[in-house]
């Protein structure tokens, strides 16, 4: 397997990639350097435990399509083939021949699964299983049919009435992608679930666009705060709205520190 490794700036430079937490992109770039010549990992959660990766990111890169997963634990990088190129003489096959025969690349050389087959989540490892097949997505999700819902984005009412109602009746592991990549990043870790019903539910009447820059934007108010005065998803999110308050806020280089700090400071007085 070779040493080096290479990266196509159409896919580290799309706005797709560079929204996700930096976590995350850290850990797509770990991946992609240990798999082998067709962009195979077998022992994803290793990379992880070496870089204090959470399952989160892991489950942003699954659920963006920037890595496939498989029943086997093996994970591909999607858009290996745009990023490295490998001389013949050089090139080792890759060994997971099982993995291998149920993808195919496009004409662009990204990988996509055969009969467009659901992208397996692998699993926490206290959970006593290594990953979760199709079928037991299927069980879980049971009628509630989330697979083919768009990104927030492009969701409708309707279509978030379909992903709160499996949220609130079955949903254990599967939320929607830019809450992910939010939830990633956020310091205080709260009842996710709950957290995610906040999201939607704000989604029926604001736009994704304004909820993720009032979280950018708190965030970067809070960046010198303890995790513990940091208002939880579900709460900025709540009923009170909170998050209204930050859509407008802009950060430049030119603000001063103690500006910031004032800022702070009051957020904690409010939580």
């Amino acid at each position: 397997m070779a040493e080096r490794r290479m990266f196509a700036k159409t896919i580290i430079d799309s706005d797709q990639f560079l929204d996700m937490p930096l976590s995350t992109q850290a850990l797509y770039f770990h991946l992609s350097m240990r798999a082998d010549d067709e962009g195979f990992v077998n022992n994803p959660k290793k990379v992880m435990r070496m870089i204090g990766a959470s399952q989160d990111e892991l489950n942003v890169l699954l659920t963006k399509r920037f890595v496939l997963g498989f029943d086997s634990g093996v994970i591909v990088i999607k858009h290996w083939r745009m990023h490295n190129y490998i001389q013949k003489d050089r090139f080792t096959p890759t060994v997971y021949h099982e993995e291998r025969s149920q993808i195919t690349m496009k004409e662009n050389k990204a990988y996509t699964l055969v009969n467009n087959m659901d992208t397996k989540c692998i699993q926490d490892d206290n959970t006593g299983k290594d990953r979760l097949g199709k079928d037991s997505i299927e069980e879980e999700r049971g009628n509630f049919d989330i697979s083919s819902l768009p990104t927030e984005d492009k969701m409708s009412k309707q279509d978030i009435q379909v992903f709160k109602k499996y949220l609130s009746e079955r949903g254990k592991k599967d939320f929607p992608p830019r809450f992910a990549a939010v939830h990633a990043k956020w310091p205080k870790k709260d009842d996710k679930k709950a957290s995610a019903q906040a999201w939607l539910e704000t989604l029926k009447t604001d736009s994704i666009d304004d909820m993720e820059k009032a979280v950018d934007n708190y965030l970067q108010a809070n960046k010198d705060t303890e995790p513990q005065y940091i208002k939880g998803l579900k709460t900025f999110f709540g009923p009170s709205e909170p998050w209204r308050d930050y859509v407008k806020m802009s950060f430049t280089k030119s603000q001063s520190h103690d500006n910031i700090n004032l800022i702070a400071n009051k957020l904690k007085e409010d939580v």
